[in-house]
């Protein structure tokens, strides 16, 4: 599809989802940022940059400065954080892995001081995140991925001792 098509769609699909006032808004902002490091691969990374970051930009930080900005925004409401965080999680996840499509000192080059701060804050976080253990169980027990299939490395199943 050619951008003189695509361009317009994309935008009107951002001005769609930067809309707070409705329910379900949080849900599509969600399922956009799950989706839009797929198409940015999806249109190449010369011309993501060129006609499509600037665009992107702007509502993906609009979301991610309601955690992890002091700046204000049109988008940020009195309770803008509740019922958001799948949003917010899932725009951190997708400014860090645009930013590896683009190239981190490219990326946070092309934003501006704000920005900046805030993207610095969700990459630091989602360091963080990897390296610590999960959550911690009732008994003290640090809980994986595995925690409910085995949890110690054995089989998921309950064994019969006869």
């Amino acid at each position: 599809m050619e951008d003189d098509v695509l361009l317009p769609l994309l935008t009107e699909l951002m001005d769609v989802c930067r809309v707070n006032h409705f329910p379900q808004g949080n849900d599509l902002r969600t399922t956009l940022f799950k989706n839009l490091v797929g198409m940015a691969h999806g249109l190449g990374k010369k011309r993501f940059k060129r006609h499509y970051f600037e665009l992107v930009t702007e509502l993906l930080f609009a979301t991610l400065e309601v955690e992890h900005g002091p700046h204000s925004s049109n988008f940020r409401t009195d309770d803008a954080r509740d019922g958001n965080q799948l949003a917010i999680h899932a725009a951190e996840k997708c400014c860090e892995e645009l930013s590896e499509l683009v190239g981190s000192m490219i990326f946070r080059g092309r934003l501006d001081d704000g920005q900046q701060e805030v993207y610095d804050s969700v990459i630091q976080k989602r360091r963080r995140d990897r390296q610590s253990p999960g959550p911690v169980g009732d008994m003290g027990l640090v809980m994986g991925r595995d925690a409910f299939a085995g949890g110690f490395g054995g089989s998921s199943r309950p064994t019969r001792v006869d």
